[in-house]
């Protein structure tokens, strides 16, 4: 195919095969990329979710420990009283 001249700037435009395969290989380029960066969502995704498992093991530690404080504080104190239940006065 005969390539046009652009009379504006002086240069060859690109014959339309030529369009037609950057487009192609731009398209491609563009689809690894969008498989690398799902695969990378994924990943942050599994490692999001052990971070979770890691915040609730320790809530529960803490929550047994504070139960243990509880259980084992002396008779009328704060530590004994329920939650949301007044002080006698």
């Amino acid at each position: 195919m005969k390539q046009q001249k652009d009379t504006s700037m002086g240069e060859k435009k690109q014959s339309l095969n030529t369009q037609l395969a950057n487009a192609v290989a731009a398209v491609a380029s563009a689809q690894d990329y969008l498989g690398r960066m799902c695969e990378l969502t994924a990943c942050a995704r599994n490692r999001e979710t052990d971070a979770r498992n890691k915040v609730n093991e320790a809530q529960k530690h803490f929550d047994e420990l504070v139960a243990l404080v509880k259980k084992s504080a002396p008779r009328n104190t704060d530590w004994t009283r329920p939650v949301g239940v007044p002080i006698d006065a």
